[in-house]
């Protein structure tokens, strides 16, 4: 949730890389759309290099404060 810039994905991917080698991992992020919002920018171009894993909601704003956005 409100995963933009990407600090804690990327914190985790080094965490796997550095210490279980092996594992093959999936991620996916959740955030207010940054092409939608200037509330949370790209700043390591999480969104912008990894498009198909961020889930922005029905209404693409990513705002969860609307339930119809909260449907994982």
């Amino acid at each position: 949730m409100c995963e933009l810039p990407g600090s804690f994905i990327k914190c985790i991917d080094y965490y796997i890389k550095t210490k279980y080698k092996n594992i093959k991992y999936e991620w996916y992020g959740n955030s207010y759309n940054p092409s939608e919002s200037n509330a949370l920018q790209d700043d390591y171009n999480m969104y912008k290099n990894n498009k198909s894993k961020w889930f922005f909601g029905s209404d693409n704003t990513g705002d969860i404060t609307k339930l119809t956005n909260c449907d994982f």
